[in-house]
């Protein structure tokens, strides 16, 4: 109503695209409140390989940042479904894949625990059979209550 127009005119931005889509959550060890005031996002655009699921998608990916969280990574994804109203460039991916830290430091610690305990374990090769991604780019974002 009314109060959304007016939060929504207060924000200095305008969106040029909006389409729906779908999100599939993972878990998440933070919460939106330990955001720091710029914290890193993540984009890129991903296929599914040969017979996958999204389902698989979800269920891989978690199996593997399990491995991050149980040694205290802080870190959440999202896999997004672009659905009805998605520009042309989207619908040539199955979906987008999301990631997101806390703040810059955390998101350091991530990339570093990849290389040096994730990148080689099972969990991380079924997720490469499972999908692979393109055009990866970065985001600071800013809460805006």
């Amino acid at each position: 109503g009314d109060n959304f127009k007016k939060v929504r005119d207060s924000i200095p931005v305008t969106c040029v695209q909006a389409f729906n889509a779908v999100q599939w959550v993972l878990k998440s060890n933070f919460s939106p409140e330990e955001l720091s005031n710029a914290y890193p996002v993540s984009y890129r655009y991903c296929n599914l390989k040969e017979g996958k699921t999204l389902e698989d998608a979800f269920i891989n990916l978690s199996n593997q940042m399990k491995i991050g969280h149980e040694a205290g990574i802080r870190n959440s994804a999202r896999l997004i479904r672009p659905s009805n109203g998605a520009p042309e460039q989207l619908t040539k991916y199955d979906f987008v894949l999301s990631y997101g830290s806390p703040d810059w430091e955390e998101w350091g610690k991530t990339i570093d625990h990849y290389w040096s305990d994730v990148h080689n374990t099972d969990e991380n090769k079924a997720v490469r059979e499972t999908y692979s991604c393109e055009n990866s780019r970065m985001y600071s974002g800013t809460l805006i209550r």
